[in-house]
């Protein structure tokens, strides 16, 4: 009886080439003296399946070589600076149009307290600086038309008022004309009221009899001279009226009224020199 030779199968393994038969173990003899039988030749290998190729992989971009690497961060930081520098002035640009456009609402409204304080020549300014900065703003627009409507109303005001002005300072120099003619003329009435009394005085009394003549005589006489002062002194009162010598006229009336109060003449002619005199100031005041 032989002895089990054993031996160990081949493996198979999953290889692009089969792997080479493993080495045969032979066992080992038995203290029998007979001879042993050949060991049987190994089995072939079997041919083992490939396996299955892996999935190609996505192609990848190419890589750009290191010497290139500087170049283009050099050009991120270029574009990324000029990018910061356009949104830094943008932001400028629109923080400045809100800072001008509070300057302007300011300037309004100082130039509309101008308006209500009746300063049209500051708010016309202050229109106009809103104006050179937009020159379609509603307001400003408003601003300025309503300045320019109280500067006209105020150059009204003004020329109504010269004009009342001028015909006050007319009427004052026609009163103060008219004032100097009366006074003229009531200096000229006193140097002629002086003149006929003078001239009154001046007319020679009668002569008298050196001896005491007989009362009723003498009555006569004094009669006869008061006679004939008052007829010469109503001569000379209708010359002064007939030359318009209307105070003297009336002045030596009334002393022919003091020497004969009765006498109708010297009331006629006093009348008649005042109420021509009357007439007389009238016209002169008018013209």
């Amino acid at each position: 009886m032989q002895p089990p030779i054993s031996a160990k199968a081949p493996v198979a393994v999953a290889a692009k080439e089969p792997a080479s038969p493993p080495p045969v173990v032979e066992p080992k003899a038995a203290a029998l003296k007979f001879e042993l039988p050949a060991a049987p030749a190994p089995a072939a290998p079997q041919p083992v399946a490939p396996a299955p190729a892996a999935p190609a992989a996505a192609p990848t971009p190419p890589v750009a070589p290191p010497a290139d690497k500087p170049k283009g961060l050099l050009k991120k930081i270029v574009i990324g600076a000029l990018v910061l520098a356009l949104l830094a002035f943008y932001g400028m640009n629109q923080l400045g149009s809100r800072n001008s456009q509070r300057d302007l609402e300011q300037v309004l409204l100082a130039g509309q307290q101008c308006l209500r304080q009746s300063d049209y020549n500051c708010a016309l300014d202050k229109a106009e600086q809103v104006l050179q900065k937009n020159s379609k703003d509603p307001a400003a627009l408003s601003l300025l038309n309503r300045a320019k409507d109280g500067l006209k109303q105020v150059q009204r005001d003004k020329d109504l008022a010269d004009q009342a002005r001028q015909k006050e300072q007319d009427r004052k120099a026609q009163q103060d004309a008219a004032d100097q003619r009366k006074r003229a003329e009531e200096q000229a009435r006193r140097e002629q009221e002086a003149k006929a009394a003078a001239q009154v005085q001046s007319i020679p009394a009668p002569a008298t009899q050196p001896s005491t003549p007989p009362r009723s005589t003498t009555r006569i006489e004094q009669n006869n001279g008061a006679a004939s002062m008052v007829g010469r002194s109503l001569n000379e009162a209708r010359k002064a009226l007939i030359r318009r010598d209307y105070q003297s006229a009336i002045t030596v009336a009334r002393l022919v009224l003091n020497m004969d109060p009765g006498n109708r003449e010297a009331q006629n002619i006093i009348n008649q020199a005042t109420r021509q005199q009357s007439q007389a100031l009238n016209r002169t005041t008018i013209e």
